[in-house]
């Protein structure tokens, strides 16, 4: 975070700075500081325009696919290949990229980690990708809260847990009118 705002204030005036910027500038302090050499953050940097709808956005090791859901029920995965941010600065300068993805009202865009599709079943099977897919297309109309609750209800329901195994991380972004 103290980072991203000391880059922040650094470009004052500049306007939006690319998230493969942002990416590159967390990488490089990141391997300038004092961190342990197993530490490693993964994430997806991204900035949404209200104005055109456009997320522009990168990956800075994302090991899961954000998902686009659209009212009518189709859902799109989002690329989101990149290298984390992590203890390998000696070795590897990685090149991030910048992408770019149109949003209209009422799309959802789907983040989470790897702990959500790789929870398992008392019989031991996994969650997946596949499973949370059709789940989304299933409540596609939903707002972003109720479709929150529903993939968690679910999850708990699929494990027979309260708590998973795993920790879960998910983020639900609605677009809504005007932008």
């Amino acid at each position: 975070f103290q980072s991203v705002q000391s880059l922040q204030e650094e470009s004052r005036g500049a306007g939006v700075i690319l998230p493969s910027f942002v990416l590159k500038h967390l990488y490089e302090g990141f391997n300038a500081a004092n961190f342990q050499d197993e530490h490693y953050m993964v994430l997806l940097y991204g900035v949404f325009n209200v104005e055109t709808g456009i997320l522009s956005y990168a990956s800075g090791g994302l090991n899961t696919t954000p998902i686009r859901v659209r009212p009518d029920g189709s859902i799109q995965y989002l690329e989101s290949e990149g290298i984390a941010i992590c203890k390998m600065g000696d070795f590897i300068k990685p090149q991030y990229q910048n992408r770019q993805q149109l949003l209209f009202p009422g799309d959802k865009l789907v983040l989470y980690t790897d702990g959500l599709i790789e929870a398992r079943s008392p019989a031991k099977e996994q969650y997946s990708q596949e499973r949370l897919a059709a789940l989304l297309r299933s409540g596609a109309r939903m707002d972003a809260d109720a479709m929150k609750d529903m993939v968690l209800a679910d999850v708990r329901q699929f494990t027979g847990l309260d708590k998973p195994a795993d920790d879960i991380t998910l983020l639900i972004m609605e677009v809504i009118l005007p932008y």
